[in-house]
């Protein structure tokens, strides 16, 4: 009994840090602080994440940046042999890096499938949704050494 409710506790907790990490990127992403984010909002959005995520700022994001900005947890980076970053969706021209372009292209694909009522606008339940899917990068745990 006691290590379910734990577990809930922990949980909850979990839920509640990452409500309010959401909260906080889009208004990040809610610009012009209307409550819901255009096209325009979400390319400045994408290009602040890439920002971001550019460590080294060469205007290019590797695969090493990306683990090293993705993960605040230190123990995951340690696993980092057997994480595959699913760069090819991203990646247009297969260079083995992101560039700005191919970021906010990739953005702007998302948004399309985000915006699931149709209204050319993303509303926080729709930006939860896309940012639990695709934020801030996607990854593969494979099995002990076997890379997807």
């Amino acid at each position: 009994m006691t290590l379910v409710i734990l577990t809930l506790f922990v949980l909850t907790a979990f839920a509640e840090e990452k409500k309010e990490e959401v909260e906080i990127e889009f208004h990040k992403a809610d610009v012009v602080n209307d409550g819901k984010i255009d096209r325009g909002e979400f390319d400045i959005y994408h290009h602040d994440v890439f920002k971001e995520l550019d460590s080294n700022h060469d205007q290019v994001i590797t695969p090493e940046e990306c683990v090293s900005n993705c993960f605040t947890d230190k123990s995951k980076v340690q696993k980092m042999d057997n994480v595959k970053y699913e760069f090819n969706n991203i990646d247009i021209d297969g260079s083995g890096v992101i560039q700005i372009y191919e970021f906010i292209l990739h953005g702007r694909e998302k948004f399309r499938v985000h915006d699931v009522n149709g209204d050319n606008l993303i509303d926080k339940n729709e930006f939860c949704s896309f940012y639990q899917a695709t934020m801030p990068c996607a990854f593969i745990v494979a099995e002990e050494g076997n890379l997807k």
